[in-house]
């Protein structure tokens, strides 16, 4: 309403329907004003509370950074920078000029000084170590039984693989989920070494029952939860306790 608004003119009844007028837009701008001081207090939303990605969340207050004394250290491709040295070497080659390339005058130890200093680093070769178990069995003259000859621990007649092949199949097939068929090649390009799938599940039955007892324990730790859930699922197993009803078995 202007603020210089002349009401001389009006009569009272007008007077009174602009009363009326003005105090409907009050109450309705007190009501929207309130709503915009609710919307304020809500928290706002954020990845931790809401289908908000993480790239749309505000960044946590990071510390202030201590300042660096003296000057920047290099980074890879600039002077001073790359792979930090290795702290021990299996071997060290030192390289020293014997004679001057200029003029052929013989050098000593006094007359150089370290030019640089690097790592240089490589993979043994690794190969299938074979070894060929002969056993012999003696015939007794005098009472004519026969003696097996015993073997090392570990070399007994049975798989040709050793416990640390089982244990290396072992890990690749179950930790980085590798295919019996990719595991064949894995073994014949890195190691040199021949295994058939029929050979590796043959492997793997052999070592099953190494795990039945820690399978035993985290079964027995889930018969006696009370509530079990599925990762990545809303899924919730109800799990028959004697201690409590059971509300819902699948």
């Amino acid at each position: 309403m202007p603020e210089q608004l002349n009401l001389d003119h009006l009569s009272h009844a007008e007077k009174d329907a602009l009363i009326r007028a003005l105090c409907q837009r009050l109450e309705a701008a007190e009501r929207r004003i309130a709503e915009l001081e609710a919307l304020l207090a809500k928290p706002g939303k954020t990845p931790g509370n809401s289908s908000l990605p993480p790239s749309k969340g505000e960044k946590p207050n990071r510390p202030e950074k201590a300042r660096r004394s003296g000057p920047r250290k290099g980074s890879l491709g600039r002077k001073g920078g790359g792979r930090p040295l290795a702290c021990d070497p299996d071997e060290t080659i030192t390289a020293k000029v014997p004679v001057c390339a200029h003029c052929q005058a013989g050098l000593t130890d006094t007359d150089q000084l370290l030019h640089s200093r690097y790592d240089h680093i490589d993979l043994p070769v690794v190969r299938p170590l074979v070894t060929r178990v002969e056993r012999y069995a003696g015939h007794c003259p005098c009472c004519g039984g026969i003696t097996v000859a015993p073997v090392p621990a570990g070399m007994e007649d049975a798989s040709p693989f050793s416990v640390n092949i089982m244990a290396l199949a072992i890990y690749l097939r179950f930790t980085h989920a590798i295919s019996y068929r990719r595991l064949t090649q894995l073994f014949l390009h890195l190691y040199a070494l021949r295994i058939s799938e029929g050979a590796l599940d043959a492997m793997l039955r052999r070592a099953k029952p190494s795990f039945d007892n820690a399978v035993a324990a985290i079964l027995a730790r889930l018969r006696r939860s009370r509530i079990v859930c599925s990762d990545e699922t809303s899924a919730i197993l109800y799990l028959p306790n004697p201690k409590f009803p059971a509300r819902l078995r699948s």
